[in-house]
């Protein structure tokens, strides 16, 4: 199974760079990171495969963002790709929830007035075609701040 690859950490989290986002000049109360996880299950027909499972999470003035994409070669597909999450909104209500993308490659939610630091995000893929190994994840960003 795998390798963790960090592509990009940014603003408020030691040795970051905004500019490796593009977040310029980024406030203090800004946060990102987009990692490259790579993932090899065993085919129903005995092959190995190798892919890639990507995870970024952001928060940038209130508002985050959660995303897990698969990437990789045509036998790279999924049965699902999740995103899950949790938080706080600036009003100190808890949310929860998650998005799946049955046979996708692509799981991605957006919310707004949500509290620094009170942040987390989940990321799964279940693969198809898959004998052994089936599972990537849950992995998990928690807790997700800018401090």
């Amino acid at each position: 199974m795998g390798m963790k690859r960090t592509a990009a950490v940014a603003a408020g989290v030691a040795g970051a760079t905004a500019l490796a986002l593009g977040l310029g000049t980024a406030p203090a109360g800004a946060a990102a990171a987009l990692l490259s996880h790579d993932h090899t299950f065993t085919a129903t027909s005995g092959a190995p495969v190798s892919c890639e499972v990507w995870t970024y999470q952001e928060w940038l003035d209130f508002n985050a963002k959660f995303r897990t994409e698969l990437r990789g070669p045509e036998a790279c597909r999924a049965t699902e790709v999740v995103v899950g999450w949790r938080y706080t909104d600036t009003a100190g209500v808890r949310h929860r929830g998650r998005q799946i993308a049955v046979g996708g490659r692509v799981a991605e939610a957006t919310f707004s007035n949500v509290a620094d630091g009170q942040l987390v995000g989940r990321h799964r893929v279940e693969f198809a075609g898959c004998a052994q190994d089936c599972t990537f994840g849950p992995y998990e960003f928690a807790p997700f701040s800018s401090k």
